[in-house]
């Protein structure tokens, strides 16, 4: 936490260089190990101001040069601070001096439908998407159909769209939460590097980003779908009679049947686990094969 001289200070420094229109506020933001930033209001905007502190790439003071460097390479992307100006000496702030636009981070509810088990989920696509649901609803009142029952009908048309939409908003959040705890532990230099020498986004999130993700995505992969291989709830919403999912035909066959097809119903169950576990082995083995064969950086 920086104390009021050292605000004080970078206020000096501001209003001295005149990179930021007056007059000017300056707060603490966060400090890593090799950086410090401060939020700076002037009159009609706000910036970020970076202090350096020192260089994990042993360059010395030219490594605030570099960031600079580096988020003008970047600035293109729409996604990253635009910079502004940048003070490689390290007199008067003890560090190099980057300053930057300011970026509000916006919030992202991705978590409500986790929260939210199956069968709720289940029962939003169903009154969101059939054809006397809300969208059918707004289309009906703005005058786009005549009656609710020109509204296609999305969720049982053969295609099994509503399980889609139903797993799709159910596990999203889940697999967002499995790259985003890499995410927070990825090292930006290789992309700051990357870019540097010239390599374009695709080629950065496709050599860079992605194998460093691959481990998050594989496990989700996995986990959802068999997860919805063998998932009754949803489907017992959603689907429909023809095709029919197994685990919809398993309970028809052990609680709608005489007892003598019960032991079908535990056939199919036996050979539903058989296929997870050959699954998991398999693809397990091709992912290791692929990765294998994938120079790391």
């Amino acid at each position: 936490m920086a104390g009021p001289g050292k605000l004080k200070q970078i206020n000096a420094f501001l209003t001295t260089v005149g990179w930021v229109e007056r007059p000017v506020s300056v707060y603490f933001l966060a400090a890593g190990e090799y950086n410090a930033n401060y939020l700076v209001k002037g009159q009609k905007n706000s910036y970020v101001l970076r202090i350096n502190q020192g260089s994990q790439l042993n360059l010395g003071h030219d490594q605030i040069a570099y960031e600079y460097k580096v988020l003008e390479a970047l600035a293109g992307s729409g996604v990253t601070p635009r910079p502004i100006a940048c003070h490689p000496h390290p007199e008067p702030l003890g560090g190099g001096a980057l300053l930057m636009t300011y970026l509000p981070g916006k919030a992202l509810v991705y978590k409500i439908p986790l929260i939210l088990p199956h069968i709720a989920v289940a029962f939003v696509v169903l009154v969101v998407w059939s054809q006397s649901g809300i969208l059918a609803s707004v289309a009906h009142w703005l005058g786009l159909i005549r009656s609710m029952n020109e509204f296609p009908n999305l969720l049982y048309s053969g295609w099994g769209i509503g399980m889609i939409l139903a797993y799709t908003l159910k596990g999203t959040p889940f697999a967002m939460l499995l790259v985003m705890a890499l995410l927070v532990r990825f090292d930006v230099r290789q992309i700051q590097t990357a870019a540097m020498l010239g390599a374009s986004g695709l080629r950065i999130f496709s050599s860079i980003v992605l194998p460093r993700l691959a481990p998050a995505i594989h496990t989700g992969f996995i986990i959802l779908f068999l997860y919805s291989f063998g998932a009754f709830d949803i489907p017992y919403l959603l689907s429909e009679s023809r095709p029919g999912m197994l685990s919809i035909q398993v309970y028809n066959l052990y609680f709608r049947h005489d007892l003598a097809r019960r032991p079908e119903a535990m056939a199919i169950l036996t050979i539903m686990f058989g296929f997870a576990v050959l699954f998991i082995i398999a693809y397990s083995k091709v992912v290791r094969r692929l990765e294998n064969g994938v120079r790391k950086l």
